[in-house]
């Protein structure tokens, strides 16, 4: 069974109506997390929304969070090992897209984990973020993303990874 976002309709904001990703998501160009939008930011625009507009469940369940004062509780889809220091900001900044690591949000109705493996001729799984699809990618953006960083972007050890030297040619 696949989980996913009870609220979040990335076809529509990000594909329709074309919201950039960041600003829902704010914060992920200078910190190391994506942000997750408030109730407050979602209800600036849906406050504004045809009556209509109420008969969607997404819309009917923000609006009880904000009538009830409630967070909304996000189900974290990306969920990376706690010794991967992954970064949004240099992925960012670097010019990578946010489709390149999450698919193509402005096609997806809610986003969800990908529950298969693909394989690499490498023998580390491609399709979904782990290792051998982030070495993948390094591997593609040589010029721009240094291979060596592929340690989870911790200066302290390089070259190191899950106890593993990783050595990348």
């Amino acid at each position: 069974r696949q989980r996913t976002m009870g609220i979040r309709d990335s076809k529509h904001h990000a594909g329709e109506f074309k919201i950039d990703c960041q600003y829902c998501h704010s914060g992920t160009s200078e910190s190391r997390t994506a942000g997750m939008p408030s109730v407050e930011l979602c209800m600036g625009c849906h406050s504004q929304f045809p009556k209509e507009y109420d008969q969607l469940e997404g819309i009917q369940i923000l609006k009880k969070h904000w009538e009830e004062k409630t967070p909304i509780e996000w189900v974290q889809i990306h969920r990376l090992p706690e010794y991967v220091k992954f970064r949004h900001n240099r992925h960012t900044s670097a010019g990578i897209e946010c489709q390149k690591c999450h698919g193509p949000v402005e096609e997806i109705d809610k986003l969800s984990l990908i529950p298969d493996t693909k394989w690499w001729k490498y023998g580390l799984p491609t399709e979904k973020i782990e290792m051998g699809w982030c070495m993948q990618c390094h591997r593609e953006h040589e010029q721009k993303a240094s291979q060596d960083r592929l340690h989870g972007h911790d200066e302290a050890q390089p070259g190191v990874m899950c106890g593993f030297t990783v050595t990348v040619t």
